[in-house]
């Protein structure tokens, strides 16, 4: 199979028409004018796909490949990797071993990884929070899906004052929150363990007054405040290893660690801890103002829009409105 593409060399942001060629047993070549690879599908690490960005591949040495078809590419990978697992299921046992272990794996990831990620979480230092951060949004970055905001400098300026404000007047855990901006394709809020809440300038423009801001960063803060972005990153992981103790799948794994720094802008949060922001927030401005309809009357026109991801995962649009309208 043949794909087109283009190559992105390490840290730089130049594309070099491409070709990556994927043989049967996973060989594959990767041709451009600029670099060559060949090698296996096993050893190169393959990106995970967001929104309408394609999963890539990236070699030993750091080339990326990004696919110009996403869907070909998709294709291929899930054929690749879905014949490894089931070859080794047919050597390993019956079927009824394998919906043993579904049941089992099922039980653990509803049933006792929430609180032991939470209770992980609590150990950790601060300077870590700060290091896994800033590491995922430096991989964001490197990436390419966070451009440089478009908004007016001042605008900057003003809203991040506003929010340090905020901010200062909740006791929030270390790391310290912050706020940054960036241009994006969606509208999409999101914040780092280490306290950095990423908004799109898409974002800022949906948002109608301060009103509905300060409704949207307390929302974030909730989710800051009960360490819920580490706390998701850990079960991310922990799900991964136990995974790969059953299954075997120790590539498996390392793609499942490598891509973790996508999880907080996928919005991976349960419904679970989307409540607790919400509820939160809600506390904040009933405490603040006497009244929550400012998350309400947000939510209601954004669940109205096209392409607002902040609500991609959250949930139902009814049951938050009415919570947070509901409350005095």
């Amino acid at each position: 199979m043949e794909i087109p593409g283009h190559l992105l060399p390490p840290g730089e942001s130049v594309r070099h028409p491409a070709r990556l060629r994927v043989e049967g047993d996973g060989t594959l070549q990767v041709d451009s004018f600029a670099y060559c690879y060949r090698g296996h599908l096993d050893e190169v690490v393959v990106g995970e796909a967001l929104g309408s960005v394609p999963r890539t591949l990236t070699d030993p040495h750091g080339w990326c490949f990004v696919p110009r078809d996403g869907a070909l590419m998709a294709r291929l990978l899930e054929a690749h990797h879905g014949r490894g697992r089931l070859a080794r299921w047919e050597q390993r046992g019956s079927l009824l071993a394998l919906a043993l272990v579904v049941v089992v794996l099922l039980g653990f990831k509803l049933l006792a990884l929430p609180s032991v990620s939470g209770a992980l979480v609590r150990l950790l230092p601060p300077a870590l929070m700060s290091e896994v951060g800033e590491r995922g949004y430096q991989a964001l970055l490197k990436s390419h899906q966070l451009q440089p905001s478009r908004l007016h400098k001042t605008q900057q300026a003003q809203l991040q004052a506003r929010f340090a404000a905020l901010s200062a007047t909740l006791a929030l855990p270390r790391p310290a929150p912050r706020l940054t901006f960036h241009h994006m394709n969606e509208s999409i809020a999101f914040i780092l363990p280490d306290g950095r809440l990423v908004m799109s300038d898409a974002m800022v423009k949906r948002v109608d007054n301060e009103a509905e801001m300060e409704a949207l960063w307390l929302h974030e803060l909730g989710h800051h405040h009960y360490r819920h972005g580490m706390t998701r990153l850990v079960s991310a992981g922990l799900w991964g290893v136990i995974a790969t103790l059953v299954v075997g799948d120790v590539s498996g794994a390392a793609d499942s660690l490598a891509s973790l720094s996508w999880v907080l802008m996928d919005l991976g949060y349960s419904r679970d801890l989307e409540r607790a922001a919400d509820g939160y927030a809600i506390r904040q401005l009933v405490a603040r103002h006497g009244s929550s309809e400012a998350l309400a009357t947000l939510l209601r026109r954004l669940g109205k829009e096209q392409g607002a991801r902040w609500l991609s995962t959250h949930p139902s649009m009814a049951e938050r409105i009415a919570a947070a309208g509901a409350a005095p």
